[in-house]
């Protein structure tokens, strides 16, 4: 069934789950209408529909626009490296879907936690942009394994897509303060106008510079999200003092280090491929130092757990 086979089966999927839920829930729940908490669901959750709407832009209308800016092969070419390059917005938004419930919980102390909190976004920024880094430096191999020769240029789009992302990873630290305050028409404004941003630079660049032209349109408009966000939460909350000169020095650092990627032409395949070994080896050992204390006492809480597990098992036995 070609393209309807595939919405069709997401159909399919969604309406088995939507049976499966009704079929747990009902049988718990009692169905009513409140006025007055429908109006504050409601304030709360309208502005997030063009928020999302605005990100599908941001994701999805590099490549209407390629298509008819460019040619069908560049745009095919191009999706291929952004798809790959999009696997770090896979990572953060998973992180986020485990890091946002522990922050609203652990900010109800703000006095105790805060600290906590910021610890937690630089040791997360830290991991996001060594991700980057290594998706980036072996880029190049990774589309030589995955995809055929016709397909194999698409790597070069990889380094700049992914540390876009990375920048909307940084974006979730911030609006789940936004979030926390309830001030979703703030979201809106910031996501509609990146939007409306992404579009422009997508229509100056990809004429001029295609597929590199939209992974930049993307990253710049992930760059002003991600800054107009922190701007708006350091402005609500301003107790929560995020490290965002480190974090955003970190990521810049990382990010031009990546370029090293673009340098396979001037140097034999083997010889390049053991400088990017090392050259993350490198960035890990000192990764490794700066948060020597942190990674530490990991250890030691990881240690202290399995003994302790040991003595469960043994006792048991």
């Amino acid at each position: 069934m070609g393209v309807t086979g595939i919405l069709l089966a997401n159909l399919i999927t969604a309406l088995a789950f939507a049976v499966y839920t009704g079929i747990v829930f009902f049988p718990k729940i009692r169905l009513a209408f409140n006025k007055s908490q429908s109006v504050e669901t409601l304030k709360y959750s309208l502005p997030l529909i063009p928020h999302t709407l605005s990100f599908w832009a941001i994701n999805m209308m590099d490549r209407v626009l390629m298509n008819n800016l460019s040619n069908a092969a560049a745009t095919g070419i191009y999706s291929v490296g952004n798809q790959v390059g999009s696997t770090m917005n896979v990572v953060s938004s998973s992180v986020n879907q485990a890091y946002s419930p522990w922050f609203y919980d652990v900010i109800r102390n703000p006095e105790k936690n805060t600290a906590v909190v910021i610890s937690m976004t630089r040791k997360l920024a830290s991991l996001y942009c060594l991700i980057a880094l290594t998706l980036s430096l072996f880029s190049q191999e990774a589309i030589a394994l995955l995809t055929n020769a016709k397909y194999h240029d698409s790597w070069m789009v990889i380094p700049v897509v992914a540390f876009g992302c990375v920048f909307l990873g940084y974006y979730h630290f911030f609006a789940n303060v936004i979030l926390l305050e309830k001030k979703t028409k703030a979201l809106a404004v910031i996501s509609v106008c990146t939007g409306i941003i992404s579009i422009a630079m997508n229509v100056l660049l990809i004429p001029a510079f295609g597929g590199m032209g939209a992974a930049f349109a993307g990253t710049i408009s992930y760059t002003i999200t991600s800054f107009a966000a922190f701007f708006v939460a350091r402005n609500m909350r301003p107790d929560i003092r995020f490290r965002a000169l480190e974090m955003y020095s970190l990521l810049f650092f990382m990010a031009g280090i990546s370029g090293v990627s673009y340098l396979g032409s001037f140097m034999p395949v083997v010889f390049f491929l053991a400088v990017k070994i090392l050259l993350l080896l490198a960035v890990v050992g000192f990764l490794t130092y700066k948060n020597k204390k942190e990674l530490k006492q990991l250890w030691l809480k990881t240690r202290l757990k399995w003994q302790k597990e040991n003595q469960v098992v043994l006792s048991s036995n």
